[in-house]
């Protein structure tokens, strides 16, 4: 603080000094995660197109934000109709400023019970 006051002229606290610069770095990166979040459409678009047989649902509300959220790809639901599968469902609550909810659904087999469960679903109603 000394040396921006020295260089500045400027004397505060650290409490207001440190809530600007936490401004001005959201201000800088929301602007990104906002355009990140427009390319959720297209990228759910292009997955589906790769991969026919995957099922992509997304709603969103009026003025086309993301309200819900699931995929489950090809090869995951080709797989379950070879195996006894043991569901899991997981969540988790989202504290970030979208809030929400993210889901993510997992299944073991009696071979791989001990070994880590891979995701075959995820979903997030958002808001």
């Amino acid at each position: 603080m000394k040396a921006a006051a020295n260089v500045q002229g400027v004397r505060t606290s650290y409490n207001p000094a440190h809530r600007a610069i936490g401004r001005a770095v959201a201000k800088a990166t929301g602007e990104k995660q906002q355009a990140s979040f427009g390319l959720i459409m297209s990228y759910l678009h292009h997955f589906q197109l790769r991969n026919e047989d995957s099922t992509v649902k997304a709603e969103s509300d009026a003025d086309q934000r993301l309200r819900r959220l699931g995929i489950c790809s090809r090869i995951m639901k080709h797989s379950l109709r070879h195996v006894r599968p043991v569901l899991s469902l997981d969540r988790t609550h989202l504290k970030s400023k979208w809030k929400g909810t993210l889901y993510i659904a997992s299944v073991q087999t009696a071979r791989n019970i001990w070994s880590s469960l891979p995701p075959i679903s995820g979903g997030s109603p958002l808001g």
